[in-house]
């Protein structure tokens, strides 16, 4: 039994009943067409997403950094934690996510603004503007420890334009567990909807199976039109192998899901598949050699609606501190696991092949561009420089540590756009076959459960074959799907600020330049491009 992450819902809110209705309305709506409905959720489909073109990274430059001291306040709430961004491009202000769980002030986040008008990001540039409680569904501020908000990111098209969506860790090791979520979130701060979380992700009591503690929902980023959403666990759930190692990488999982029309008590939207996003083994071994070090997928972000991601990976060792760096990525193509309950065979214990992983291209690692990271966590794209070029905003978590501090830093992306690739989705030599819509039991555990409409990738049994065998097939369970209520929102704030942080910063700026490649071979499954690294291996 797994708690409920809304401890201040009402019964009437969070009960079964309640939720039966909501979805059943919601799936009748859908059927009954866009008049009732609106668009439908993942309306710019797989398809669809194979005739769009597609963006990639050709450079890279630094525009500058700032550090915040820690101990500074805004608005009266301590200033920390910053473990997720978003740009919101009609009020050119950015919305940064404390991952403060409740327990120095109400869960928020912040409003503020770079000025990069010059093309650098130095002291003075940055300027708070307003703090936002997130409450739930009943307008209640959640209870201490019973969210840890880790992503945020900003829906600006589509059917949920305007909506501030959050990704919580939930808590795998609280008796009994608190379950992970992603729900939307209004512009005041006001719960409206939840995307459906399957249950494999669930954790659950003692740890034997679902997200591992700490490694949930961080990445979270919405495609530029607004129809769809992606987010992604840290490291592999507990079923689907070990976590990020020295030897040994780790299979995360990204979740892609097609926004829609929220109705009163039902989901923001559906998941359309799940890929397998292989996590670097720990780049730079800890001093001492037995000491902790860990790394992880910690944010995602959408550059077009073809698929292609920027993903960040945040690594940290004693002795020698965080190794950040920076890969494009793609969902276009890589197998879709959201049928496979775990990775691992259960019998044997050996990991089960995955056709196609989705590939990455290592962009830089953020040292080398000049700059000393500390713990970054969150990332988006901000504006069109005058030159053409992309600004992406890095923020970092500091933990309401002492010794940390919380880190912005602004990067220049040079973008091209290439021809959408044809039939993508496709194996060699195979002709796609879409995955047809399920039809599971009314209930399980208790719970509503929906047909879906899965999307199209590599058949479950094909999955379930070991390396070198024929595939058998066998028949998956589906996982069920949770869902929160919808409220109407509230107006925005209009607070006055009030900052009192210490800022240092420095600015570095590096003009355009080609990016050395890095010493050391990467792993068979990353392409590497230039990048000027300086000093310490990456792989």
């Amino acid at each position: 039994m797994h708690a409920n992450p809304s401890p201040g819902l009402r019964p009437a809110e969070t009960g079964r009943p309640y939720r039966a209705i909501g979805l059943l309305l919601t799936a009748l709506a859908i059927a009954l067409g866009p008049s009732l409905a609106g668009p439908a959720p993942g309306a710019l489909g797989r398809a669809a997403a194979q005739t769009q073109p597609r963006l990639t990274v050709t450079e890279v430059a630094l525009l500058g950094e700032i550090r915040l001291t820690p101990g500074g306040t805004v608005l009266g709430t301590p200033l920390g934690g910053l473990s997720g961004i978003t740009w919101d491009p009609e009020s050119e202000a950015y919305l940064a996510l404390s991952d403060d769980r409740g327990s120095l002030a109400p869960a928020r986040y912040y409003t503020l603004r770079l000025d990069l008008t010059d093309g650098r990001l130095e002291a003075g540039d940055l300027s708070f503007s307003s703090v936002v409680t997130l409450t739930d569904a009943a307008g209640l501020p959640f209870e201490p420890g019973s969210i840890d908000p880790e992503g945020i990111a900003l829906a600006t098209g589509g059917p949920l334009a305007g909506s501030r969506f959050v990704s919580s860790e939930g808590d795998a090791d609280a008796s009994p567990p608190i379950d992970p979520f992603l729900r939307a979130f209004d512009a005041a701060g006001r719960q409206q909807a939840a995307l459906p979380v399957p249950d494999h992700f669930l954790p659950a009591e003692g740890g034997a199976r679902g997200v591992r503690d700490n490694q949930a929902f961080e990445p979270l980023t919405v495609s530029p039109s607004g129809f769809r959403l992606y987010s992604g666990t840290e490291n592999a759930l507990v079923q689907d192998g070990p976590a990020a190692g020295p030897t040994e990488g780790s299979r995360s999982r990204v979740l892609v899901y097609g926004l829609g029309s929220a109705q009163i008590g039902g989901p923001a939207g559906r998941l359309l598949s799940e890929h397998v996003y292989p996590v670097a083994p720990i780049p730079v071994a800890p001093e001492p050699a037995d000491g902790f070090a860990d790394n992880g997928l910690v944010e995602l972000t959408a550059l077009d609606e073809a698929g292609t991601l920027l993903a960040l990976e945040r690594s940290y060792a004693v002795g020698v501190g965080n190794t950040v760096r920076l890969f494009e990525t793609s969902v276009a193509g890589a197998t879709d696991v959201s049928q496979l309950d775990a990775l691992v065979d259960p019998v044997s214990g050996t990991p089960l092949p995955v056709e196609r992983p989705m590939p990455k291209r290592l962009l830089a690692d953020i040292a080398s561009l000049g700059i000393a990271p500390d713990n970054l966590e969150g990332m988006t794209l901000g504006p069109t420089l005058p030159d053409g070029r992309r600004v992406l905003i890095l923020v970092s978590d500091d933990n309401f540590n002492a010794s940390q501090v919380t880190q912005l830093v602004a990067l220049a992306l040079t973008l091209e756009t290439r021809a959408p690739e044809p039939s993508a989705t496709a194996s060699p030599g195979a002709t796609p076959q879409p995955r047809p819509t399920r039809q599971p039991p009314a209930t399980e555990s208790g719970r509503l459960y929906l047909p879906l409409l899965l999307a199209a990738g590599a058949p479950a049994a094909a999955l379930t074959a070991a390396p070198g065998e024929p595939a058998t097939p066998t028949a998956l369970p589906l996982p069920t799907r949770r869902t929160a209520p919808t409220q109407t929102a509230a107006p925005e704030p209009t607070a006055e600020p009030s900052v009192t942080p210490g800022v240092s910063a420095t600015a570095n700026r590096i003009d355009r330049r080609s990016l050395a490649a890095f010493a050391r071979a990467p792993e068979p499954w990353v392409e590497t491009v230039a990048s000027n690294r300086d000093g310490r291996d990456g792989e």
